[in-house]
């Protein structure tokens, strides 16, 4: 299985960031589905957000969470057996 993540992150006016991008995985049959860990990296921090649904080939990834993000990461710790490209 591969997952490939391009995800940019926006800061807002009011001190949030906007998170946009795609999540595309290829490898796998059409209807598997997966639980895909999601983090944020503040400065030297890394903070698990949650987790994406991926039920589909390409899940479009767009949110806003509050305070300030540099970056976001899937996989970080490598919960999934899977090649992760970012």
């Amino acid at each position: 299985m591969l997952f490939r993540s391009r995800v940019a992150t926006e800061a807002l006016p009011d001190g949030k960031t906007r998170i946009k991008g795609q999540l595309t995985r290829s490898g796998v049959p059409e209807t598997w589905k997966d639980v895909v860990p999601f983090y944020a990296h503040i400065g030297d921090k890394v903070i698990r957000l949650g987790s994406l649904a991926a039920t589909h080939q390409n899940e479009p990834i767009d949110a806003v969470v509050g305070g300030k993000i540099d970056r976001v990461t899937i996989n970080d710790h490598e919960d999934l057996l899977a090649d992760v490209h970012q």
